[in-house]
């Protein structure tokens, strides 16, 4: 399934838009030449082009899937009573040898196909609109009315005047226009609730305009006696039909009828600007009238203005009460929204025994980038929903915003009652949600704080912090605030903040560890650790400050300085003792870097200080190739290219250590220090050290044990385990 984010046309969407302006070429072709072509073949390709929309309308929901498909079914039967209705004409004509009945049989398959063309639109706002039912509707008649008297006024009244019509011919002379009118304020409120104009919606709306337009035209014809088959009427009928069925063949039908509650689409602004319109169309088109000397026709005012006016005050009324309901609850879900859930906790004591449940749904940002932001709506709509079912009737849930809710336990005979609350909470939204055709999970995290008399702010910051506790604790679980919470996240500000200034300050400083060929005894290397001079904690370890650099990012920069620094120094050491081999320096290196353009760090590294790239080890964890697989390979590889050698730390503690040796461009593993501690003593540590080094060997490896720290673990090492053989390297874990 592709989904369709509004951005530019990808050849596949311009691929799947053929059908609707193929369709509507032909369309277009046939309306054509039938107008050169005997009555009953006229007739026939009426009755065959209307019915092709029908058909044209099913390809399109089986083709597109659209979310909500009843409104489209609906139209497609109104279609086909359409092309029904011009087959019984056909049927007079071709095989009866009468004329046309006015009315006849065939109007008795029309007004139902008209009917239901109308009843189909208003399913479409209906689902568009949910929670907007009944202002759609009186916006649908109010737009209605003042079209009708427009089109009264000015097309079908003066086309009728004076005709010689039975009770029943009046009847569908209006009637037809009328039924038109009211389908094109359908569509124009389908268009309101839309906010962005789609090429499907755009097609459907004049369609409409076509049949209104036709239904006129037959109007005057049929009134006066002179219609016949080939009419324009009946161009403009078919014409009406090609662009319904082109409509349909949209890949942008999909989401004609998807629910929206925008606020561009519910703004009040528009709303008053719509009412205001809707109260000058009488009067307007009476100005008109006279300016270009038509009959005002004062009935007809008289009817419109009695049927308008209750339709706009109850309209009105409407729009007062979502004003009002505006102040103090959220558009989407109907919940309380910020400003009332504020209220209510800045009335609360410490006395009132109530707590505040901080609800953030988990991955919610992934509805939003792969189905759409409708899609989202809906997610927040059924989350409202389960959230209400959950509370008593005392209780308020309130949308912050965005995908944060709150729930106020007011009343509570004890605290337990919320922590119950909390458990219920994260067990419904773990539950599966259904949009649009897919299941999606999603979770959530819960903040819990009791009341204790705090302003609102502070409350809602208080259970804030619980909840993003609750998150970084794993997700999918409440945590109840305490002020160790505060005490630790101020202990993670000022971390985070001391941590960006420490580069800057020069605060960091390499150690290194030497690597030993256990076979000649020899140093051949050191790693390099990176260790932070605090100004007040002292000398600190990379455990106590490297977790929290990766997580704000500043490990990037930090780990360039590493790598700087570490290759200048091997080349000094390089340089003062030319005689002897020369040292190797083993550098980490963290996930993030894997992503940052590790490729031309290095090679300005070596450049800057002159060492050679086979001097140069960089050691990358399983986790690091495990949370970047691709990017790793494609860098790994390019690493290798340049002469650097590649390690794998750590080796035998991640998920997939044989999979990243098959994979993975490296030279060499490092068997964590906590096989080694075990070597001799503990069987299965020595088991797994003996099959690590028999599996580099047949693989080609160099092997690192960690953890051996004395020069007599090292003259015992082969002894309880390992194998004296070239490439063998031992390394402590204490850093000189």
């Amino acid at each position: 399934m592709t989904f369709s984010t509004g951005g530019s046309r990808t050849p596949a969407r311009r691929e799947t838009s053929r059908w609707a302006w193929t369709y509507l070429a032909a369309g277009i072709a046939a309306v054509a030449l039938s107008k050169f072509m005997p009555d009953d073949v006229q007739i026939a390709a009426l009755s065959l082009v209307q019915a092709s929309a029908a058909v044209a309308v099913l390809i399109g929901v089986r083709r597109f899937r659209p979310p909500h498909r009843a409104g489209w079914f609906v139209l497609a039967a109104g279609c086909l009573l359409l092309g029904a209705g011009a087959g019984v004409w056909l049927l007079y004509v071709a095989v009866l040898n009468k004329p046309i009945p006015y009315p006849g049989w065939s109007d008795a398959v029309f007004v139902p196909g008209y009917l239901l063309i109308a009843a189909g639109l208003a399913i479409m706002i209906r689902q568009r609109s949910p929670a907007r039912e009944v202002q759609a509707l009186f916006d649908a008649l109010i737009l209605s009315v003042g079209l009708a008297f427009a089109n009264w006024v000015f097309l079908t009244g003066p086309s009728t005047q004076g005709a010689d019509l039975t009770t029943a011919q009046h009847l569908l002379t209006v009637g037809y226009p009328l039924i038109d009118v009211v389908i094109v304020g359908l569509v124009t409120r389908l268009m309101i609730t839309a906010g962005r104009l789609s090429r499907s919606l755009g097609l459907l709306a004049f369609g409409t305009v076509l049949l209104l337009g036709g239904d006129t035209a037959y109007a005057a014809l049929a009134g006066s006696g002179s219609y016949s088959p080939g009419a324009l009427p009946d161009q403009l009928w078919m014409l009406a039909l090609v662009f319904v069925g082109a409509a349909a063949l949209h890949p942008t039908m999909r989401g004609v009828a998807v629910a929206t509650e925008s606020k561009r689409a519910g703004t009040t602004r528009l709303r008053l600007g719509f009412m205001v319109c809707a109260m000058l169309v009488p009067s307007v088109v009476v100005i008109v009238a006279m300016l270009v000397g038509a009959d005002p026709h004062g009935p007809a005012l008289a009817v419109t203005t009695v049927v308008l006016l209750p339709l706009i005050a109850i309209r009105t009324v409407h729009l007062l009460q979502g004003l009002r309901r505006a102040a103090v609850a959220d558009e989407l879900t109907g919940l309380a929204n910020r400003d009332e859930i504020t209220q209510r906790l800045d009335r609360r004591s410490a006395d009132d025994r109530a707590a505040l449940l901080f609800i953030d749904l988990d991955h919610f940002k992934n509805v939003n980038d792969t189905l759409g932001h409708a899609a989202g709506d809906e997610v927040l709509i059924t989350v409202s929903e389960r959230l209400r079912s959950l509370v008593r009737d005392s209780d308020v849930v309130a949308r912050l915003g965005g995908d944060e809710f709150v729930i106020l336990c007011e009343a509570m005979s004890t605290e337990a009652e919320a922590e119950r609350l909390a458990v219920r909470v994260v067990a419904a939204l773990a539950e599966p949600f259904t949009v649009h055709g897919h299941t999606l999970y999603l979770g959530t995290s819960v903040g819990l704080v009791t009341l204790d008399g705090s302003d609102a702010q502070t409350t809602l910051r208080n259970a804030d912090l619980a909840m993003y506790a609750a998150k970084k604790a794993g997700r999918a679980r409440w945590v109840r605030y305490t002020q160790t919470l505060i005490d630790s996240l101020a202990s993670e500000v000022t971390l985070d903040t001391e941590l960006r200034q420490a580069l800057a300050r020069d605060q960091f400083v390499l150690h290194y560890q030497p690597v030993v060929d256990l076979a000649s005894g020899r140093m051949v290397g050191v790693e390099a650790l990176i260790r932070w001079q605090h100004p007040t904690r002292g000398l600190l370890p990379p455990a106590e400050f490297i977790p929290a650099a990766e997580q704000n990012g500043s490990i990037t920069e930090i780990g360039t300085w590493a790598l700087g620094e570490a290759c200048l120094q091997a080349a000094h050491w390089q340089e003062t003792r030319p005689d002897q081999a020369p040292l190797t320096i083993a550098v980490n290196i963290s996930s993030r870097q894997l992503k940052a353009g590790l490729t031309e760090t290095v090679k300005f590294a070596l450049a800057v200080t002159g060492l050679a790239p086979s001097s140069l080890h960089l050691e990358v964890t399983e986790t690091s190739l495990r949370d970047n697989p691709t990017d790793a390979d494609a860098v790994l590889a390019a690493l290798r290219e340049l002469g650097v050698s590649i390690a794998i730390d750590d080796f035998g503690t991640g998920y997939s250590s044989l999979t990243y040796l098959r994979r993975f461009a490296v030279d060499s593993v490092k068997i964590d220090r906590s096989f080694i501690g075990g070597l001799g003593t503990n069987a299965d540590d020595t088991a797994i050290v003996k099959a690590v080094i028999g599996l580099a060997a047949a693989l080609n490896l160099e092997v690192i044990a960690e953890g051996v720290e004395t020069a007599g673990a090292a003259r015992a090492a082969p002894g309880n385990g390992l194998p004296e053989r070239a490439g063998l390297l031992l390394q402590p874990t204490t850093a000189g």
